[in-house]
């Protein structure tokens, strides 16, 4: 159903308001980059609030209804943090490689948590955009905040998996384009990009390997008859379609030759990311432990080795990814180390302040040579940082062992075990996970203390 522009009210701060009939291929390109760049901002925002917790004891009850289909009855902080994070990274892959399609590298612009949510218009009352730990309410809200739907526009049934109709293009001051959420922003997208379908390109680099190889085995590299589809699958997670979550990498079946792998957050993937969230607000942060930060140490560590190292590792994630998506060979090492280096943030007692990187920060092989030593790593300090909680929940998800990854004894009785699957990019099977070689390396030579 078709809305009447008329119907749609004026919302401040859009300055420059263009019905998408009239827009041009240079708004095409502002909403990719747009698009490209918000969904690249969520990612350390959710990764820095799960970095932040030292213990998870919560224990979260899903509704009896959709627990059924689920099949699991209860969930936890971490496992809905790090199961929108990974779908995240899907949708950063998925936007980039519609960018592509219509011959536009995405820029990637370095995030920035301060004032607003990036081309999103406006905030709950009481919230700030600022990084955050997992047990701090503010956080919970403003990512609530980034997932959740306009309130429904005229004709827009918002239990419908489609992308709902949006009529304008829209800008602010600064010239940004600006919407009401991210479903309204891609609606305007999609439109804008069929209205351009003639200008598609065949065989521009896109990124298919990597961390969600094999779920690109299900969709393949985008065509032009699969962009419809990626938009949906983006906003169908993202803001939701209450209980439809159907894209592809819920669905165990789009792993060819791969039927015995159980995906440990086949249960999380039911719910979209902001009902993920509204379940993390309602939980009020009881049972979840953070690592203790001080405001001392916060309010001075921009320039602490600590921050350098995120700094550092993310902007290297940064040109990598640029360079794959302008053709080279795709390299995501840094974003398996972006986690050792965000919770050697936490270690120090400090918050990610998360700027880029600035002069006399450490080179890149210095910071990996920090966050995965050679010789000397610790359990406490590296190693246990080396198992993200994808890995630990998809080893048990998948009976591999009876190796725990989250206790330093199981892990040392299973040290040489465990290395074979990290350098058979096996970790555990079935799983996305790929360590760097310096990890491998800093594994192997870990004496278990």
């Amino acid at each position: 159903m078709r809305i009447d522009p008329a119907t749609v009210p004026a919302v401040d701060p859009v300055v420059r308001r263009i019905p998408i009939a009239d827009g041009t291929r240079e708004d095409l390109e502002a909403l990719l980059q747009a698009a490209v760049n918000l969904e690249l901002w969520t990612i350390p925002l959710y990764l820095t609030a799960l970095s932040s917790i030292q213990r998870d004891a919560s224990h979260i009850a899903l509704p009896p209804e959709r627990a059924r289909h689920a099949r699991r009855s209860s969930t936890t902080v971490s496992r809905l943090l790090v199961s929108v994070a990974l779908q995240e990274m899907y949708h950063l892959q998925l936007a980039g490689n519609i960018a592509r399609m219509f011959g536009v590298v995405p820029r990637l612009d370095w995030p920035a948590y301060d004032g607003r949510i990036p081309y999103v218009i406006g905030l709950p009352a009481g919230v700030t955009v600022a990084l955050g730990t997992a047990n701090d309410v503010n956080t919970l809200r403003l990512m609530l905040a980034v997932e959740t739907p306009d309130d429904p526009l005229p004709g827009h049934d918002r239990g419908e998996r489609d992308v709902p109709f949006f009529p304008f293009i829209q800008y602010d001051g600064a010239g940004q384009p600006a919407y009401p959420s991210i479903g309204t922003l891609y609606s305007a997208l999609l439109q804008l990009a069929n209205r351009f379908r003639d200008q598609l390109q065949a065989g521009a680099p896109q990124l298919a390997n990597g961390l969600f190889a094999a779920w690109y085995q299900h969709t393949g590299v985008l065509q032009p008859g699969s962009l419809g589809e990626a938009i949906n699958i983006i906003v169908d997670q993202g803001e939701g379609a209450i209980g439809q979550q159907a894209a592809p990498i819920d669905d165990p079946a789009a792993i060819p030759g791969q039927g015995n792998f159980a995906d440990p957050f086949y249960a999380e993937n039911h719910f979209s990311h902001c009902e993920r969230f509204q379940l993390c607000l309602d939980n009020a942060t009881r049972g979840v432990t953070v690592w203790p930060t001080t405001s001392a140490a916060a309010s001075s560590s921009s320039s602490s080795p600590a921050q350098q190292h995120v700094s550092v590792v993310f902007d290297r994630l940064l040109a990598d990814l640029r360079a794959a998506w302008a053709g080279a060979a795709p390299s995501l090492e840094p974003m398996f180390l972006f986690r050792a280096a965000l919770a050697q943030v936490y270690i120090a007692g400090e918050i990610p302040t998360f700027a880029p990187p600035a002069p006399g920060s450490p080179t890149y092989d210095a910071s990996v040579a920090a966050l995965a030593p050679a010789t000397g790593a610790r359990w406490a300090s590296q190693v246990q940082f080396f198992f993200t909680i994808t890995d630990i929940e998809g080893m048990k998800a998948n009976h591999v062992s009876r190796v725990d990854l989250a206790s330093q004894t199981s892990v040392a009785a299973n040290q040489g075990a465990i290395a074979a699957l990290a350098a058979d990019a096996q970790m555990p099977p079935g799983e996305l996970n790929v360590w760097s070689a310096a990890q491998q390396a800093s594994f192997a030579g870990w004496k278990g203390d």
